[in-house]
């Protein structure tokens, strides 16, 4: 009986920790385990970059074919800017130095 309540213990445990790694990931709006392939996609559109702003507003930057697109999501809809080429070195350096942009 005593080993069956130490097992019971140690799957509880690993049972909190795996919610609290899915709640963290889920809060911060990128998975930290991926169960997808890592392959690339067959079609000419990836996401070359993200930035989650607020839990409900984030930026996206599209790749489609050799052109480059900023989409804006929000809780009214989403905002796309189709001339996103010209954002890229200033999206990634947001993201690596936020407070140095537009210096």
């Amino acid at each position: 009986m005593e080993i069956a309540e130490q097992a019971a213990g140690i799957l509880a445990v690993f049972g909190l920790l795996a919610i609290a790694v899915w709640a963290l990931g889920r809060k911060s709006g990128r998975p930290l385990f991926s169960f997808r392939s890592r392959t690339k996609p067959e079609g000419g559109m990836t996401v070359a970059d993200r930035l989650v702003l607020t839990p409900q507003h984030s930026l996206h930057l599209i790749r489609v074919g050799d052109r480059t697109v900023l989409l804006a999501t929000h809780p009214q809809g989403v905002v796309f800017d189709p001339a996103g080429g010209g954002f890229l070195g200033e999206f990634r350096s947001a993201i690596t130095k936020p407070g140095e942009v537009g210096k």
